[in-house]
């Protein structure tokens, strides 16, 4: 596993993401951890240090999914809390996931600037 320096060494590593010289991963708890370098803002720990070793980024709902780019990282996140997996009455497998999707920023975006956004969610699929 990666060196996540935190007291719970059980906590798996999901998902993995790099772009330029940022490395970020997401924990099967939904938590941000990124490492490199941040002269943009772009590792999200509120200062333009670069970061040998991954840290978590704080304050965060649960992460979902990440993007990274040369300069900046985007993380797609929820209040929600995890899905639910089951048969249905009628015997059928679903998953269901309901809650509050956030988009978060850092770093510098060229194009458009990307405010946090919400929006309400609940999907569900049906095997």
């Amino acid at each position: 596993g990666l060196p996540i320096g935190d007291e719970d060494a059980s906590e798996e590593v999901v998902t993995v993401a790099g772009g330029g010289v940022t490395s970020a991963c997401i924990t099967s708890r939904g938590r941000l951890f990124t490492w490199g370098g941040g002269v943009w803002g772009q590792l999200g720990h509120g200062s333009r240090s670069d970061r040998p070793a991954p840290a978590a980024v704080r304050g965060l709902p649960r992460v979902l999914g990440i993007s990274i780019a040369q300069d900046h990282m985007l993380a797609v996140c929820t209040d929600a809390p995890p899905p639910s997996y089951g048969v249905d009455p009628e015997g059928v497998s679903e998953s269901r996931f309901s809650g509050v999707t956030s988009l978060w920023s850092w770093g510098r975006q060229r194009l458009l600037p990307c405010a946090a956004a919400q929006v309400a969610s609940d999907v569900g699929t049906r095997a």
